[in-house]
């Protein structure tokens, strides 16, 4: 009786022992890896790898192009549909720049213990890539189990279903392992190729009986770029002037994005700081669309950080801040006319300026640095602020404009390399500027970008917007002591008193970042104020010192 209840067991587990063993089965991963004898150049990244920051300062990449291999439908049941996967290809080229200024005579070399951001030779790049890519065929080689877990959980009503639901997991799954070889392969790449510099450094003092003497300082990043070729005197083609609105002496542009269907305008601003792009969810809650109607299901939170800086308060005074949010699909992104080649936001609020300070609240969401490695872009805040983006290839400033090495840094935003030192660089400015963060170029003249682009405020007091009765008033709320005399205090200018105009504009439609330039002198020495008193409105010029 036993004996027969035993083998009714093992009929009745049989199929699921099978389909265990089956699911439980490993995946294929056939990996090639081959050194590419073509130097390398800039303008090769954005198609060999379009995701690398900064390409101007990379002397190696690694092309990876990976498929799945005998993605198949299997029936389930009568109306469920699965996949079954065999393996996974990945082909993966190593590219490395051909001789020039980017690579250092091995003199230089200091024999430091931790790797500088700047020494590399040809010989060393070819060290660093192929063991980039040996990382790259480890994590495939972990994460691939991954992959088998998810594909296993498909289960759709038809076979196309089933397919699409097949190739959105690998998409995102790819892009997950993407994410960790940024960090893990160029880390592991970059320590093998210095090694094998101290390595290199050893034998030498062993035959030379002298160590290490090199450079103790790095030199100038422009002089280790691609030199500029000056065939013409004019810029490559103009894609999109587009008009903007000033918010702090950011720029913000009017943007059309398709959701679901449907085509949303909004104010974005231009955020220098932001890694990532971002979209509002109150404002698409705002125009009928639910946020987890559009957020990717499955995908990994992303870290969006940014530092905000305040020009008009203690010489750019900064705080970072850092959240997870949920990726955002979106369709068609248009730019006044121009179609954006971004299909991927993160969810954030945008509260970046808001009342009292700025007159109301600033925007729908933000560009970040994602868009602006897309094009070069000139700023110009001179009589009608606007943007014009030019097409970037073979791209160059012009005549009238000189330029310096411009990088992004992680938590920092972008620095701009002045002498050997890398000087943080505010997006406030005056006059006209380009951005050319493909070429890792910042093109100005002498009026723009200037270390210190915004003056202080020399008036003598201090304005500050409040919230009072639900209006917003603009404050005296710091005098000096030349203000403090009888002349003055009859007047009516004191401590709270409440300034109705500067220069001619009613205060209340102005923001604190314009008002704060007025005092500043950046539109003359003088200022004409309006104020509030008992007997009524007072008026009067003030030299600023």
């Amino acid at each position: 009786m036993k004996l027969r209840i035993l083998s009714l067991l093992g009929l009745f587990f049989l199929p699921v022992l099978s389909f265990s063993s089956q699911s439980l089965k490993e995946l294929e991963l056939h990996y090639d890896y081959r050194l590419i004898g073509e130097p390398l150049t800039t303008e090769k990244i954005w198609l060999l790898d379009p995701g690398q920051v900064n390409p101007h300062r990379q002397n190696w990449i690694l092309n990876r192009q990976t498929e799945l291999l005998g993605l198949e439908v299997k029936k389930e049941s009568k109306d469920r549909f699965g996949v079954q996967l065999k393996g996974v290809r990945s082909v993966t080229h190593g590219y490395v720049r051909g001789p020039g200024p980017w690579f250092r005579p091995f003199t230089e070399f200091g024999c430091e213990k931790i790797p500088n951001d700047w020494f590399s030779t040809e010989q060393g790049a070819q060290v660093a890539v192929a063991r980039a890519s040996e990382v790259w065929s480890e994590l495939l080689n972990i994460e691939k189990t991954k992959l088998r877990i998810l594909l296993g959980r498909v289960s759709e009503r038809t076979e196309e279903l089933a397919l699409s639901k097949a190739q959105w997991i690998f998409q995102s799954w790819h892009k997950q392992v993407e994410e960790a070889w940024r960090v893990k392969g160029m880390q592991r790449g970059r320590t093998e190729e210095w090694k094998s510099y101290l390595a290199l450094s050893k034998v030498q003092a062993k035959e030379v009986q002298e160590g290490c003497l090199g450079l103790t300082k790095r030199p100038p990043r422009h002089v280790m770029m691609e030199p500029i070729k000056r065939e013409s005197q004019s810029m490559t083609q103009l894609l999109a002037r587009v008009p903007v609105r000033l918010w702090d002496g950011l720029f913000t542009v009017r943007l059309s994005i398709k959701i679901l269907g449907r085509v949303l305008n909004g104010r974005f601003l231009i955020h220098p700081g932001l890694n990532q792009s971002i979209i509002s969810p109150e404002w698409l809650e705002n125009q009928g669309i639910s946020p987890s109607w559009v957020i990717v299901r499955g995908s990994k939170l992303g870290r969006i950080h940014w530092g905000d800086t305040k020009t008009y308060k203690k010489n750019f005074l900064k705080t970072s801040n850092n959240h997870l949010a949920q990726r955002v699909q979106v369709g068609q992104v248009e730019l006044s006319g121009l179609n954006l080649p971004l299909n991927e936001f993160f969810l954030l609020e945008s509260n970046f300026f808001q009342p009292p300070e700025n007159v109301g609240f600033c925007c729908d969401g933000a560009l970040g640095r994602d868009f602006l490695r897309l094009y070069p872009i000139e700023f110009d805040h001179r009589f009608a602020p606007e943007i014009k983006i030019w097409a970037k290839d073979q791209f160059q400033g012009s005549l009238d404009m000189s330029w310096s090495e411009v990088s992004e840094i992680p938590w920092n935003g972008l620095v701009v390399d002045r002498l050997g030192v890398e000087v943080e660089i505010p997006f406030v400015s005056k006059g006209r500027f380009i951005l050319d963060l493909p070429h890792g170029r910042l093109w100005s003249n002498q009026e723009s970008l200037s270390p210190n682009p915004l003056k202080i405020n020399k008036s003598g007091f201090t304005l500050e917007y409040r919230l009072e009765q639900g209006e917003r008033v603009l404050k005296i709320t710091q005098l000096s002591e030349k203000y403090r005399n009888k002349k003055w205090m009859t007047s009516g200018f004191r401590l709270g008193t409440v300034i109705t105009q500067v220069d001619g504009r009613l205060s209340e439609e102005m923001d604190l970042w314009e008002v704060e330039r007025r005092l500043a002198g950046e539109y003359g020495d003088t200022v004409i104020l309006q104020w509030q008193t008992k007997d009524g409105l007072k008026i009067s010029p003030f030299t600023l010192q």
